[in-house]
């Protein structure tokens, strides 16, 4: 998996307390801490929203070696 992962992180974002996966039109949500609950959102609309989000915050990342 090292070949293929890149990693960043952002220090603002170390203790957010949940997973997301963007992947087509679906995101997927889910708890890291406490109770487990998790979601899967299929809209391409919230997707895209999702995914420019995402670019915002790797940009912002520090990258990570493995």
């Amino acid at each position: 998996y090292k070949k293929i992962t890149e990693m960043r992180f952002v220090d603002s974002l170390k203790d957010f307390p949940c997973m997301i996966f963007i992947y087509g039109n679906k995101v997927a949500m889910y708890t890291v801490e406490g109770e487990l609950v998790g979601v899967i959102i299929k809209n391409k609309e919230f997707s895209e929203a999702m995914k420019i989000i995402f670019n915002v915050y790797w940009k912002q990342g520090k990258a990570v070696k493995l």
